[in-house]
């Protein structure tokens, strides 16, 4: 196999996965379950598939997943894992002073926050 082969069988494979995930240049910025801030949840979809969108906005400097600490290893911790933050927005103010989209997403943030009042804080 020649070099202008391999070459062509590798630009093919990188535009071909390209075309299997659209990431649409629009910015809608939104809140990653990893504390980042992605273009669109379409673009986090795409390149992180397991991430859930945690607000419909950039992400905070407070928007740090909750971590237990193992040797060697950060993990997220157990309740962060199974918790359900939607990408519904209805949201609400946190006991921490911090606005979340929706109780889901506040309690999955910290399970130990209460609601001080629904809508922004």
């Amino acid at each position: 196999m020649s070099l202008k082969t391999v070459l062509l069988f590798v630009m093919l494979a990188t535009i071909a996965a390209g075309l299997s995930c659209p990431c649409p240049r629009v910015y809608w910025p939104v809140c990653a379950s990893d504390g980042r801030t992605y273009s669109n949840a379409q673009c986090m979809r795409c390149h992180k598939p397991n991430l859930r969108v945690i607000r419909q906005e950039p992400c905070r400097n407070n928007d740090i997943r909750p971590r237990t600490y193992e040797p060697g290893l950060y993990k997220l911790s157990a309740y962060a894992q199974n918790c359900a933050c939607t990408a519904d927005y209805q949201p609400v103010c946190g006991s921490d002073g911090v606005t979340y989209s929706n109780r889901g997403c506040m309690y999955c943030a910290n399970p130990c926050l209460t609601v001080l009042y629904e809508g922004p804080c």
